[in-house]
């Protein structure tokens, strides 16, 4: 048996530990007015809170907001799943990215949970205590690329393969005691969180980010940049 519940694998003990469930929030616009030339196409920032546009059929544009929330322990994924909080928000966000797309007309928006893992990296192997039952996880919001990888390491695995695949470094649990339970998980999440934002916004109006947030938002433990 192979689970595909992404986010949902926070359910498991095991996992959580390795994984900060935090949400994406996206709106679909109408544009008023022709992009121009050339095209929009696909896009991500190089923001650790990063925003992402794409194209539509018909002409209409999705644009996204990641680590716009946290979720607390086992219920965390069930919160996230939800409407946007503070839709003005993300739709001044997406006019300070996209110019272009000021004075669109909203036709929808969600927030949805993601999982991210400690290295940034997905990890799959057979869950502990359930023989035969395996997982895959910690996409980290690019899953479109390593899901192909992920769903080669994942059908080696359940028909006990073994192949470069299945013997790699992604083909097993991550080492360390992970993060700590709840409630201080939850809080230290939080402070991170919101610094890593204030970072971000600053950085937007290119303004001089103060020390205090800077080292708050390194504490982020899952970034490469430490």
């Amino acid at each position: 048996m192979i689970l595909a519940i992404n986010a949902w694998c926070n359910q498991f003990p095991q996992l959580r530990a390795h994984l900060v469930t935090t949400a994406s929030d996206n709106v679909v616009v109408r544009p008023r007015r022709t992009l121009g030339e050339p095209p929009l196409t696909n896009v991500s920032d190089a923001g650790r809170l990063l925003d992402y546009w794409r194209p539509m059929t018909g002409g209409n544009v999705l644009f996204g907001k990641a680590g716009m929330g946290l979720g607390w322990g086992i219920r965390g994924t069930n919160t996230l799943y939800a409407s946007v909080p503070r839709p003005d928000r993300l739709v001044t966000q997406m006019t300070r990215a996209v110019p272009s797309l000021k004075d669109s007309t909203v036709l929808s928006s969600w927030r949805a949970p993601v999982e991210y893992s400690l290295s940034s990296l997905p990890f799959f192997g057979e869950l502990g205590g359930f023989p035969g039952v395996y997982f895959g996880t910690g996409y980290s919001g690019d899953g479109i690329g390593p899901s192909v990888i992920g769903a080669q390491i994942l059908a080696g695995l359940a028909t006990e393969t073994r192949d470069g695949m299945t013997t790699s470094f992604l083909a097993r649990m991550p080492s360390g005691r992970g993060l700590p339970r709840e409630p201080i998980r939850y809080v230290g999440g939080q402070l991170v969180k919101t610094a890593m934002i204030r970072q971000d916004l600053k950085q937007d109006a290119e303004d001089k980010v103060d020390l205090a947030t800077r080292l708050t938002a390194r504490i982020d433990p899952t970034s490469f940049l430490g």
